[in-house]
């Protein structure tokens, strides 16, 4: 019992630690204003309520949830940034340790699960989604597709659906691949476990509330989707489509402005 109990404790402080050093990191940010895209969120929030659109329609479309979460924040804050900003980075934790308790199946390493932690809180990975503070949902959909993934290998299949739902609802257009990760995933799973059948029957359930999703319209259609439908579904096949996904890969790793256009072209990146 007391093992089990210093055990969470020293996860506890691990996470706080985290937390004290993305405070300490993003507190500038904290004064930042809202801008550009922020306003068309809050924008597209005054649309519904004066064009009496209904809302669970619009919350079902593929940015109707950060409209709507714009504009539910908007009656809390008003237009002060900071109440925005301070929401956004308390959802850059959450994603950050959602990632914690996966990291730990997938390695039995504490250090291992802190330093992906402390990585993901406090580098330049998905900075946008702060910058834009109206993409603060990014954040949560991020953290639910983790715990997603995760409650599917611990077999915990209807919390790994609910999560998996929500993730789909919450930012439609930035979890694309969510349903061929899960699948992957489960496959794996079956063939190292000899349960495939098995398998096929649970992912079922994934397609069927993917479907929902899909017919709701809240499905990711976002930029990548667009490319595979031209390229793929219209017979249209272009080499562009997997160029622009090395160079999506490669900017996460290499910042934006760290190489000239130049330097870019030269490896072919650009």
């Amino acid at each position: 019992m007391n093992t089990k109990r210093s055990g969470y404790l020293e996860t506890f402080f691990l996470l706080l630690i985290v937390a004290v050093l993305g405070i300490f990191l993003f507190w500038p940010t904290f004064e930042l204003a809202l801008f550009g895209d922020d306003w068309g969120a809050l924008w597209n929030y005054q649309l519904l309520i004066t064009n009496s659109t209904n809302p669970i329609k619009h919350f079902f479309s593929l940015y109707g949830a950060q409209d709507i979460l714009m504009g539910t924040l908007s009656k809390m804050f008003g237009y002060d940034g900071t109440g925005y900003y301070i929401l956004s980075f308390l959802l850059r934790m959450f994603a950050a340790f959602s990632l914690y308790p996966l990291i730990i199946y997938f390695t039995k390493n504490k250090l291992a699960a802190f330093i992906s932690t402390l990585v993901f809180a406090l580098t330049y990975v998905g900075l946008e989604a702060t910058n834009w503070v109206f993409n603060m949902n990014v954040y949560l959909a991020i953290a639910l597709m983790n715990f997603s993934i995760y409650f599917l290998l611990i077999s915990r299949i209807p919390l790994s659906l609910l999560s998996f739902g929500l993730a789909y609802i919450v930012a439609p257009s930035r979890v694309t691949f969510l349903i061929l990760i899960v699948f992957v995933i489960d496959f794996i799973w079956g063939i190292k476990n000899k349960k495939f059948n098995f398998v096929l029957k649970r992912q079922m359930l994934f397609f069927l509330v993917f479907i929902f999703a899909r017919f709701t319209g809240n499905y990711g259609i976002g930029y990548f989707s667009n490319l595979i439908q031209k390229n793929f579904l219209l017979g249209m096949y272009n080499i562009q489509f997997l160029k622009r996904i090395f160079i999506t890969l490669g900017s996460l790793i290499i910042p934006e402005n760290f190489l000239s256009n130049r330097e870019l072209g030269l490896l072919g990146i650009g």
